[in-house]
């Protein structure tokens, strides 16, 4: 299965360089604060640029079912990681996020398949940050 890497490079806005370790910053939707960078992972590629990706753990306040629960980020959806607040914001609202194909194990790195199907998913609504 082929991979769309558009979504899952990290965009030049974005201000990152891929060497911070972004774990433990705060992520922001359009609309809200969403969770915390939980991992960093990536997928092929000079770098892991083909297929990077970011594991955030949602915050309990989220919505009710889902505390703790945790979603892959492709990088095209990072509209900039703000390293001076530990911040980074990203495309889409709190229900997009919300509404993103499951993650069933983080414990491992998740499937190639899984990936191609997250990243048609978010690619509907990448660089939505205005």
């Amino acid at each position: 299965m082929m991979m769309d890497t558009k979504i899952w490079g990290y965009r030049p806005e974005s201000q990152y360089n891929g060497l911070e370790d972004l774990r433990g910053f705060l992520v922001e939707t359009t609309d809200a604060r969403i969770g915390e960078v939980e991992m960093i992972g990536s997928e092929g590629g000079s770098g892991g640029a083909a297929g990077a990706y970011l594991v955030i753990c949602l915050a309990n306040d989220t919505g009710p079912g889902h505390p703790g629960r945790r979603v892959v980020l492709p990088a095209g959806v990072v509209a900039l990681v703000d390293l001076a607040s530990e911040t980074v914001l990203v495309d889409g609202t709190r229900q997009q996020i919300m509404d993103a194909p499951d993650l069933d194990q983080v414990h491992r790195r998740p499937e190639l398949d899984y990936l191609c199907r997250l990243g048609g998913y978010y690619a509907s609504f990448q660089g939505g940050r205005h």
